[in-house]
């Protein structure tokens, strides 16, 4: 699904949920002042304050969506991973503010119901309608991958929960047990609590650069390896920005590939990840000729080294000897080089070369062979 697409759910989704959200607080608002139920009316509220968190999904997604500029090159992913963290928070609060009514009320004695018959249908129309909303939020949210409107669908199933304690209350007070409603609202607080808690670590946790699960992580390896020219993997990395990952790879392949050619099989491992997993938005990819070396020291002395020498090295001793071949190419493997010559004509002094390089051969542990080409 493209980002227009994934934007234009996010939108439809969300709005459904503000619409019936709003039909909902007016209704529960007005008929809790009709029949005198505080607990109704209260449960108004809470769908009123569930306007602000639908508002909250519409701007931090349009927000994630923007492109990339100077100050954010990998973009703006990261503001749905925030608005998670706000919204996840919420939860919290409310679960807070659910066992701390609930719980003073028991301790003082002061919570005094009204039972109506229209207060209980109010109750459950609510309770079918956030449910309903929920599920519908969190199937979209599963289908895009938005943790943004799957924190938002929790958010729904938390009102849904406030009104069967709403309903429960009525129900109870109908037969004189209205403190039932008490002790249930402290329980569902701890389940809206325990909500909040996961949805606001796992996207603080991303925040702070969360890889993706070491099982995704294997499969994405494992489509790296089976691309033709790699023929081995490591320092595979990843971070969660949204739904978005991003990865940053090492791949080797064989020494004596071109550059050109290396950078070929660097673009099919892009390509055939990016094909194969759809939440991987950027791949960095590092090609290895088999594994890192320890950079060379200027100005040693050829006899003196003990690690692989660079070009401009290589270029300095030859010159030295007076050998300069039009093209010098440099292989590296096991911590040794073997260089090619390429002399448009025959030097003057064909064997003084070879005899200099095969003294080299033996004598410097950093030179596995050599091999001179004349052009036709």
């Amino acid at each position: 699904m493209n980002t227009d697409d994934r934007q234009a759910t996010i939108r439809r989704v969300t709005w459904v949920g503000a619409c019936i959200d709003a039909l909902l607080a007016l209704v529960k608002m007005v008929t809790g002042w009709i029949v005198h139920s505080p607990a109704l009316i209260a449960d108004g509220f809470h769908s009123l304050s569930d306007l602000l968190t639908d508002a909250a999904v519409v701007l931090f997604s349009h927000w994630a969506q923007a492109a990339p500029d100077d100050e954010h090159p990998y973009g703006h992913h990261r503001y749905e991973t925030l608005g998670t963290v706000i919204l996840g928070t919420s939860l919290v609060v409310v679960a807070s503010a659910i066992a701390w009514d609930s719980a003073r009320a028991l301790i003082y004695d002061t919570y005094q119901p009204t039972a109506s018959g229209w207060a209980i249908i109010v109750a459950l129309i609510s309770i079918v309608s956030k449910e309903w909303i929920f599920r519908y939020t969190l199937r979209a949210s599963k289908q895009i991958g938005s943790r943004l409107l799957e924190a938002n669908a929790w958010h729904s199933r938390s009102d849904a929960l406030s009104s069967i304690i709403v309903l429960f209350g009525v129900v109870a007070t109908w037969f004189g047990y209205g403190w039932i409603e008490l002790y249930a609202a402290i329980g569902v607080a701890v389940l809206i609590g325990k909500m909040g808690v996961t949805l606001t670590w796992n996207a603080t946790q991303e925040l702070i650069d969360r890889g993706v699960e070491p099982e995704e992580a294997k499969v994405i390896e494992q489509t790296i390896r089976e691309t033709p020219g790699v023929l081995n993997v490591h320092m595979l990395r990843s971070r969660m920005m949204g739904n978005n990952i991003y990865l940053d790879v090492h791949i080797q392949v064989d020494h004596m590939v071109s550059v050109s050619e290396g950078h070929f099989i660097s673009d099919q491992v892009m390509a055939k990840v990016q094909a194969s997993h759809d939440h991987v938005s950027d791949i960095t990819v590092h090609v290895d000729h088999e594994h890192d070396i320890d950079e060379f020291v200027e100005g040693n002395d050829i006899a003196e080294i003990d690690v692989v020498p660079g070009r401009e090295f290589v270029e300095l001793q030859l010159a030295r000897k007076n050998i300069i071949p039009a093209r010098l190419q440099l292989h590296y493997s096991n911590d040794r080089v073997s260089i090619e010559l390429f002399f448009d004509q025959e030097p003057e002094d064909l064997s003084a070369v070879k005899h200099v390089l095969d003294v080299w051969v033996k004598e410097k542990i950093w030179l596995s062979h050599y091999a001179i080409y004349l052009s036709a």
